[in-house]
């Protein structure tokens, strides 16, 4: 998600299912964003909503999910956040969500230009394309 309050609601909407949910923002005090990380990277928290801030040294190997809630296009950021997600981690199967609102051109031409992407990554097989 790109807006911090996008993000702070889907952390909310997760948490009542009782999974712990915490969002990270550029607004997240230092200590608090570097705390959540390190949960991340060793386990103990589960799922974290960030901003684009996460598109910049974020390390944590184990990732095998990620949900892209946000119509950005940009081939550069869709790279880093697949590399993100593909980094090696025994056992670990990486899924990703890429929600699309197809009714919208614009939203549905952004969403094309990431599938290209995940195409190239291999993470998609170019048939499955039109699952979009």
């Amino acid at each position: 998600c790109r807006t911090r309050t996008h993000c702070h609601t889907l952390a909310e909407m997760i948490s009542v299912y009782g999974v712990e949910a915490r969002a990270v923002t550029g607004k997240t005090a230092k200590a608090k964003r570097k705390a959540d990380v390190r949960s991340l990277r060793d386990g103990t928290l589960s799922v974290a909503c960030a901003t684009s801030i996460a598109d910049e040294a974020l390390d944590v190997p184990r990732l095998s999910y990620v949900a892209l809630a946000s119509p950005q296009r940009a081939r550069a950021a869709t790279m880093q956040r697949l590399g993100r997600l593909l980094r090696l981690w025994s056992g670990k199967k990486p899924i990703l969500d890429d929600f699309v609102d197809g009714e919208v051109a614009l939203l549905a031409k952004r969403a094309a230009a990431r599938c290209k992407v995940y195409v190239e990554s291999g993470l998609l097989e170019p048939t499955e394309r039109k699952r979009l």
